[in-house]
């Protein structure tokens, strides 16, 4: 980005340590999708080279948040470096084009991007054509690197760049279906729900992200942790999970609510209790709130 002035300590690459290998849960059709279109060539690359299967490729991995798609570019990363793949993370999209261009200076690799509607969505301006011109570059054709990039969005991205030859696989990472919860409870229990029958919660889990079906094992597992400082039983029940259902239901509903201009401002009891402060600034600033709600500001 031209308007942001290099710092060699914030701007330096960052080396990704993968932790141990986790295993990623999504239903059976995601799951082969994944396989196909992320992993084979990854894994098989030799196999690939042989049968003259291009390496490079464009991949995006759609879904809303808590779906797993940061998890899914950790879990790349480990099986990149476990074959002799470079793999690349970059959190911010506006360094897309950095990244792809060091991706193939260490071929083969993998450049994985976040968040790719940020640069991509709306009118086309320099910074997408700029984009678009990296991703489908002459140099890229023939380079073995393999751009994975996410979106919370994927109505906002602009055609150009689901184009076939910049897109070749969308994977829609969406949420669990009944067996994938049930695997989901059985890792983020940890042991603790294998003697309990999880079925009456499973069918109240479907369609809920994993990020909220772990947060729920986890609320119901440190009420375990109170019950027996309590001098009670440390287990989990199915009671505590439904019950922890309903409190992070409740927390979704206010992520998800509608934000007016009303709820972004900030009280005026706040901004005029200032302690060590003359009365005539105090009442200066109070006509000037007021002024600036009634204006809608």
């Amino acid at each position: 980005n031209p308007d942001i002035l290099f710092d060699p300590m914030e701007h330096s690459p960052k080396f990704l340590r993968p932790g141990q290998k986790e295993e990623l849960i999504f239903n059976v059709e995601t799951w082969r999708l994944l396989r196909i279109g992320l992993f084979t060539p990854i894994e098989h690359v030799a196999a690939c080279r042989a049968k003259k299967i291009p390496v490079r490729r464009g991949i995006l991995l759609a879904g809303s948040f808590g779906t797993g798609k940061t998890l899914t570019a950790f879990v790349t990363a480990t099986k990149a470096l476990a074959a002799g793949w470079a793999f690349i993370y970059a959190s911010d999209a506006r360094d897309f084009c950095e990244a792809v261009e060091l991706g193939r200076q260490y071929t083969p690799a993998v450049v994985f991007v976040e968040d790719i509607d940020r640069i991509t969505a709306g009118e086309r301006d320099q910074t997408m054509d700029r984009v678009l011109n990296v991703i489908d570059g002459l140099d890229s054709k023939h380079a073995e690197v393999l751009v994975v990039v996410t979106t919370n969005d994927i109505e906002a991205i602009h055609p150009a760049m689901l184009r076939p030859g910049r897109i070749d696989t969308v994977i829609e990472l969406g949420m669990p279906d009944a067996e994938s919860v049930s695997q989901l409870l059985e890792r983020y229990g940890q042991g603790q729900l294998k003697d309990v029958d999880v079925s009456p919660v499973i069918g109240q889990l479907v369609g809920k992200s994993p990020a909220m079906i772990r947060e729920i094992v986890e609320r119901s597992r440190l009420v375990a942790v109170l019950r027996i400082a309590e001098g009670g039983p440390g287990v989990v029940t199915v009671d505590d999970l439904l019950t922890s259902a309903e409190m992070v239901e409740r927390h979704t509903a206010l992520v998800n609510r509608p934000v007016t201009p009303k709820s972004r401002r900030y009280p005026t009891e706040f901004l005029v209790r200032v302690p060590e402060h003359p009365p005539e600034l105090i009442g200066e600033i109070s006509e000037l709130i007021h002024n600036r709600t009634q204006k809608g500001g």
